[in-house]
């Protein structure tokens, strides 16, 4: 496979963060029902609105729901961006991994010795941090803040080649190895093999540019 071209590296950050747009669009929206509740109480008497339903909140905000939008503008953008940036590169990684298993350009790996590297998904978690700080979706600054943040992070992401630390690899159940062939040549491997042993030939197919050395082990594909 070619080397994937620099769009598409970035859209492959993005989808190694999908758990983590997940909680940001929770607590994004999590804001917005608030402000229906505070744009409903706004609207009607405060003794009626203690005993309002949810339903019945949402029923008038619908009513000004212009109004409602001005005032709410830039959380609803942020929804519907996280939204988009959960979709997107997630199909754009479903079709990667779809072609690189398709692909008939095998190469033989010979594994002269081989370390598991599961490890560095726990140390990708604390990343995840990030959305239980006190960001305010309405705050143009915090938006900011936190753009520049992911910004920095995708700009080290792609310039060290880290395609392969992407927790969605984990949850369709790959496995993570750091081989090194005979030449003392380092890749990193995606294997759904529990395990990698030395002295052993694996098919692979390279998912970006064989100068990244990120490989997908094939042999277990083929028997599924």
């Amino acid at each position: 496979m070619s080397a994937l071209k620099t769009k598409y590296k970035i859209l492959m950050f993005l989808s190694s963060y999908t758990p983590l747009f997940l909680i940001l669009l929770l607590k994004a929206i999590s804001q917005i029902l608030e402000k229906v509740q505070d744009y409903a109480n706004l609207k009607i008497p405060e003794a009626v609105s203690e005993n309002m339903t949810f339903v019945e909140q949402v029923q008038i905000v619908a009513q000004h729901k212009t109004e409602f939008i001005s005032l709410n503008i830039i959380p609803l953008v942020v929804i519907v961006t996280i939204i988009l940036v959960i979709i997107v590169p997630n199909l754009i990684l479903e079709s990667i991994l779809r072609e690189t298993k398709c692909s008939i350009d095998f190469k033989d790996l010979y594994v002269q010795s081989v370390q598991k590297m599961n490890h560095i998904y726990m140390e990708y978690l604390v990343s995840y941090i990030i959305p239980f700080l006190s960001f305010n979706y309405s705050n143009f600054f915090d938006m900011v803040s936190l753009l520049i943040l992911l910004f920095t992070i995708c700009i080290i992401y792609i310039n060290s080649d880290l395609l392969y630390v992407n927790i969605n690899f984990s949850i369709r159940g790959y496995n993570l190895f750091k081989v090194y062939t005979k030449k003392q040549n380092e890749y990193m491997v995606l294997s759904k093999e529990k395990q990698l042993y030395p002295d052993k030939i694996l098919k692979v197919v390279y998912i970006s540019g064989s100068s990244e050395r990120i490989a997908l082990d094939t042999e277990q594909e083929q028997t599924e």
